[in-house]
């Protein structure tokens, strides 16, 4: 949920991630959240009960039912945001900050393995990028 916008003369906009309404029961978790106009996630009404977990959220309206390892970075280190290209940059916050109990399947948005290294990545993309991944090189 990146860079989403309220649309111009919405009178009652006050996010554009995401929006738990009603008597609902949702689990949002893994998600990078990051440049939305207003808040990311909107849980105002009383009804909901909304479990966040795992995201980089960085303005909530409401209080979520469970809020459980949850990060607050304003730039999660897209690799280039304004492209748009969401893959996260080696030295992103998000890397391996996700939680692999509840993943929707093997691979991610580009068709990578979902964990590596037994760790999961916030967001739509696995970054699989790793210093020395195939040993030291000899150089003699």
């Amino acid at each position: 949920m990146v860079s989403n916008r309220c649309s111009t003369g919405a009178p009652s906009c006050t996010g554009a991630g995401v929006g738990v309404y009603g008597p609902s029961r949702g689990v949002i978790f893994n998600n990078a959240f990051a440049f939305n106009d207003g808040f990311d996630v909107d849980v105002s009404t009383t009804a909901s009960n909304v479990d966040l977990l795992f995201n980089n959220v960085n303005e909530i309206l409401g209080t979520p039912t469970n809020s459980i390892c949850n990060i607050n970075f304003a730039d999660p280190l897209f690799e280039n945001p304004l492209a748009p290209d969401y893959r996260l940059r080696f030295a992103s916050p998000l890397r391996d900050a996700g939680t692999s109990n509840l993943v929707l399947g093997e691979v991610d948005y580009n068709g990578l393995p979902r964990i590596n290294n037994g760790l999961v990545d916030i967001g739509a993309f696995e970054n699989d990028d790793a210093l020395f991944q195939n040993s030291f090189e000899n150089l003699q």
